[in-house]
Parts: structure tokens; sequence; C-alpha cells
């Protein structure tokens, strides 16, 4: 409905507009991965961007052989990002736009753990004053219908897959997507994707 007004508008005095809609981005990370290069990708495209740009990514993908570490160091570097000024030095996460984008954060909160998700660590505001909301990692289904959605907050999804054929079937099953990062240390996987 917003892109119809704005394009309206802009067709009135012969503009042109490109309208982007929400997304739901991915990361999968294969086993042979560089865990901790894998890791800040994880948390710049889950926390460097949210609120700022459609790019912020909401779903991780980890094989199962590698899911227990990888989610350990995550957590482990969740909990020690900077949320702060975005304008000093160091800080790595900063406030939501608005007092309606920090409420939309919480209400998203509430609909993951209505549809079965465990917050493993974040999921509420800060003790700062204004728009503050701590990073949040959550363990759920593929199956239910928050997956499928799309937001700008920090907020990751974790999933664990088996194989590399399960991972792509599920990154695919979703009303938006627009990206799907992969790490891997396999060129022949690349070249798969490429061809």
């Amino acid at each position: 409905m917003v892109g119809k007004v704005v394009k309206h508008i802009v067709v009135q005095r012969f503009g042109k507009c490109l309208l982007e809609s929400d997304r739901n981005n991915a990361i999968t990370v294969l086993s042979d991965a560089d865990i901790q290069l894998a890791i800040e990708a994880i948390v710049r495209d889950t926390i460097g961007i949210a609120d700022q740009g459609l790019s912020t990514c909401h779903r991780l993908f980890l094989r199962e052989s590698i899911y227990g570490d990888v989610l350990d160091r995550l957590r482990q570097r969740y909990g020690s990002i900077t949320i702060g000024n975005p304008l000093e030095t160091g800080t790595e996460l900063g406030l939501l736009f608005s007092h309606a984008t920090k409420k939309h954060f919480l209400q998203l909160i509430d609909a993951i753990k209505s549809q079965g998700g465990k917050i493993l660590t974040g999921g509420s505001d800060t003790n700062y004053a204004r728009n503050f909301v701590q990073p949040t990692i959550v363990e759920i289904s593929t199956f239910v219908k928050i997956v499928k959605g799309g937001w700008v907050f920090p907020v990751i999804l974790v999933f664990k897959y088996q194989s590399w054929e399960e991972a792509i079937e599920t990154n695919n099953n979703v009303f938006k997507g627009s990206s799907n990062f992969i790490y891997t240390g396999q060129a022949e996987v690349i070249s798969t994707l490429l061809r």
C-alpha cells in the first residue's frame, strides 16, 4: 500500500522510483568454513546494519556437526556487542529508528515465543533510555509462520541442517528472500551454484 502511494507521487512529477520491501536474507555455514570469519560476518549482517537497511540477515543455517560450536561462539560474541551511541567509536549496535520500531521489535519477540521459539540470548529492550534493544538469537522450527517473514531488527533465527540439499530447500521456502551468504572452503559447492 505504501509503495502504491509513493509511486503515485513520484509518477506525478515524471520521476522513476525503485521500491524495496522487507527481505528474508540468510547465511549458511558449511562444516569446513572458517568459523571465526563466519561469526564476524553474521554479526555484521545481523547487528551492523540493523534497522538501517533491508539487507539485514534473519536466518542462520548451521551444519549439524558444527551447530553447537558455532552457536556457543555466536552467543559469546553477541554478549560482547557494544550497544550505544552510533556516533561513538566502538559502538556496534545503535538505537532503533523510533519508539514504534522498538514496539515492533518487542511484538516480534512475543510472536517468536508464541510460535515455539527459544530465546538463546537477548530478546528484550535494554536498560538504556530511548530505543535500544538487545541483539537476539533464537532457536526455532523451520516450519512456523514467523520464519517466512522479514524485519530489520537485530534478531537471527538459527536452524540446524544435515545435508546441503536440506539447507537449500529450507532456505528457499520463504515468501521473500533476496540473498543467502554461504561460508565454505569447498570450491565445488560454489561452482555448483554458479551453473
